[in-house]
């Protein structure tokens, strides 16, 4: 990534998606600082710029979007997991304690999938 240090007399947005058809902006560090010019005081936006194509920026957004989506399907696996009451594996292997239920032989996890 390419970010180049920019200056402006408007606050840029720290996301810009309809300046370009083309390109998508992200802006970081944006600070503000006062400086003498002809005439008096001028205020100056200093921030790091990132351009990124839209197509490359619907690609990202995408993907993040999928890393969340699993994130909260983990979330809901785990809070399913409690609900029902813990449980042990060794090596695969299903050995019971269902809220405090024990199953007497283990037996493997793809045998309880066909179930």
């Amino acid at each position: 990534m390419n970010w180049k240090r920019v200056e402006s007399t408007n606050r840029p947005q720290e996301f810009d998606t309809t300046l370009s058809k083309k390109w998508n902006y992200v802006r970081k560090n944006i600070t503000e600082e006062q400086r003498e010019a002809e005439g008096g005081t001028v205020t100056m936006y200093v921030y790091d710029e990132l351009k990124v194509l839209k197509e490359d920026w619907e690609l990202f957004m995408s993907v993040e979007e999928q890393k969340r989506s699993l994130a909260d399907g983990e979330t809901s696996i785990a809070k399913t997991a409690h609900s029902v009451g813990e449980y042990i594996t060794v090596d695969g292997v299903f050995c019971g304690l269902l809220r405090g239920f024990v199953q007497e032989k283990p037996f493997p996890l793809a045998e309880m999938s066909r179930q």
